[in-house]
């Protein structure tokens, strides 16, 4: 039953009394140490601290005080999230502006997830896709919420990283702007090639924490005097009327699966009123073009990141490849890729442009989408939208899953 719970129902569940929160705790841990005994994904379960803060919680909602937006909430974060010793210095994690602002609306850190080198050794591979040599390299947060260790799930992850992740565990997936969340005392605080990552099981829990933790707050300078946008109006995504949507597709080949998909897909938003323009793939970028563009992209930015400590993406305002994404985004609310990863990633075309929109700042939602009803083969769409508005994406992946 944990598995079909997300963070709002366990939040309302609570609110309204309908779930003891002594009892849904310690089934919650019963489930996670049985389910980590299987597959270790966790390195660590705060069982002591959750306790406590449970009991706190429980003073609060007594005493008829305000409860917090994510109140018993439990989360998962991966082991290099942040620097601190949290085995030893718990309370060192509220100087992580992400986590203090979890904790004071109630929400409460579960584990932390590790990696584990004998993941899936004994189960099937659910979303690999050509990916095996990757799983068990890196951090198995996303495993936790498909598994439902936790609701939740927060990284700071390479871009390899998420997209393996993302694949492997079948779950929503959001990149957001740098500018939405201040990274203040995280590992990748200062990193040219990662960014924080939330994972859930559902769109609406993504947005309700990433608006929790988002805003300037004051100590890190990429967010320093920018206006905080929120996903949600109260528990509703904003307003979209006909959105215009740029729909990047894969090369046509003879009897391709692939193909039958983006047909369904871009006949169904047709047919509920959407504006879609689909590109191809092989027309947009040439496969060779884009390698050599990706090679020169990365070297470039190491090479400058090396020479000067400006902040993340402020030197790349003229990149070719930001220039052109940015000029289609100018008439269009959202790109979609759809992402089957087939044999040989690492050559894969829409593998490299989906590092490329991670490298330089694009706000990413990743979707698991199927429309054939066999999850073995089950692609992802990602959504990708113009950067600083982070709000206007998740009201537009919102309903265009609506739409499909």
């Amino acid at each position: 039953m944990l598995t079909q719970f997300s963070g709002c129902d366990i939040r309302d569940g609570l609110y309204e009394g309908r779930f003891c929160v002594e009892k849904f705790s310690k089934n919650l841990f019963s489930r996670g140490y049985k389910v980590n005994e299987k597959y270790k994904i966790c390195s660590f379960f705060f069982e002591q601290e959750y306790m406590a803060q449970v009991d706190s919680l429980l003073s609060k909602k007594r005493n008829g005080e305000i409860l917090g937006k994510v109140f018993g909430v439990p989360f998962a974060i991966s082991e290099s999230f942040t620097n601190i010793d949290f085995s030893s210095d718990y309370l060192s994690l509220y100087n992580v502006t992400v986590l203090r602002r979890l904790f004071a609306e109630g929400a409460l850190l579960f584990c932390v997830t590790g990696r584990s080198s004998g993941f899936l050794e004994s189960e099937p591979k659910l979303y690999s896709y050509g990916v095996e040599k990757d799983i068990g390299k890196h951090c198995q947060v996303s495993l936790a919420v498909s598994y439902g260790i936790a609701p939740l799930g927060l990284a700071g992850n390479s871009n390899s990283e998420w997209i393996c992740q993302t694949f492997r565990a079948g779950v929503f997936t959001f990149v957001p702007s740098r500018i939405t969340v201040p990274y203040t005392g995280l590992h990748i605080e200062k990193s040219t090639n990662k960014r924080l990552v939330f994972f859930s099981r559902t769109l609406k829990d993504i947005c309700l924490f990433c608006d929790v933790c988002s805003g300037d707050d004051g100590f890190d300078e990429n967010l320093l005097r920018t206006l905080k946008k929120r996903l949600l109006v109260g528990q509703n995504f904003l307003n979209v009327f006909k959105p215009r949507v740029l729909f990047f597709r894969e090369e046509l080949k003879d009897s391709n699966f692939q193909e039958t998909n983006s047909d369904w897909i871009t006949g169904r938003m047709k047919r509920n009123d959407c504006y879609i323009e689909c590109v191809e793939l092989s027309k947009f970028l040439d496969l060779d073009e884009l390698s050599a563009l990706y090679d020169f992209e990365y070297s470039e930015f190491e090479d400058r990141f090396l020479e000067s400590e400006t902040s993340f993406g402020r030197k790349y305002e003229s990149s070719p490849f930001e220039i052109l994404i940015s000029d289609f985004l100018d008439t269009s609310d959202v790109i979609i890729l759809k992402f089957d990863a087939p044999e040989g990633i690492e050559n894969n075309f829409d593998y490299k442009l989906l590092k490329l929109f991670y490298f330089f700042g694009f706000p990413i939602v990743g979707v698991p989408f199927d429309c054939s009803g066999d999850e073995i083969t089950k692609p992802m769409l990602f959504f990708i939208g113009c950067k600083k508005r982070d709000d206007k994406l998740m009201s537009v992946v919102n309903y265009c899953l609506d739409v499909l």
